[in-house]
Formats: structure tokens, C-alpha cells, sequence
């Protein structure tokens, strides 16, 4: 939804979408509507990554990621989401 109109869009990778959005646009609503799983993105992540890094346990803590306290950020979201974000920057 942006500036009061729904507005449908079909991706590929639905799931990836979803959350990129969340994180550049907090202010708007994000829904996945279309039937399927986010497993394709994270297979080609897993794949790409187990590859090129070794695994370890970078973030033992999910709430290393959570809002700052003293930033005036607006999003609605669960921890997971705060994880992605926070990660991505």
C-alpha cells in the first residue's frame, strides 16, 4: 500500500521482496499473497554461502539487532525482522 492505493506486484522471489521492503520502507504494509515458500531464496543462500564463508555462529543474540533505543526508527516487525535488517546494512 503506498499513499492510500494497494498496489499487487509479482516477483520471483517473493520472500527476499518482503523483506527488503520492510527494511527501506518501514512505513508501508508488505504482504506475500501468493501461495509458495521462501525456499528458493534461501536454498541459493545457503549454497552460495556454505561455499564461499565458513559456518559459525556470527549473532548468538537475536536483540544485537533490535531498534537502537535512541534512533527514531518506525517498524513494525518481529525480532527475525530486525535480524535481516540490521544484517543488511
Amino acid at each position: 500500500m503506498v499513499d492510500g492505493e494497494t498496489q499487487h506486484k509479482d516477483f520471483e522471489n517473493s520472500c527476499y521482496l518482503f523483506m527488503s521492503n520492510m527494511c527501506k520502507y518501514p512505513g508501508q504494509e508488505f504482504y506475500i499473497v501468493s501461495s509458495g515458500t521462501c525456499e528458493k531464496y534461501f536454498d541459493s543462500r545457503r549454497n552460495s554461502a556454505n561455499q564461499l564463508l565458513p559456518v559459525k555462529n556470527i549473532t548468538q543474540n537475536i536483540t544485537e539487532f533490535s531498534p537502537p533505543p535512541n534512533e527514531d526508527e518506525n517498524v513494525v516487525s518481529s525480532n527475525l525482522g530486525w535480524s535481516f535488517c540490521g544484517s543488511s546494512r
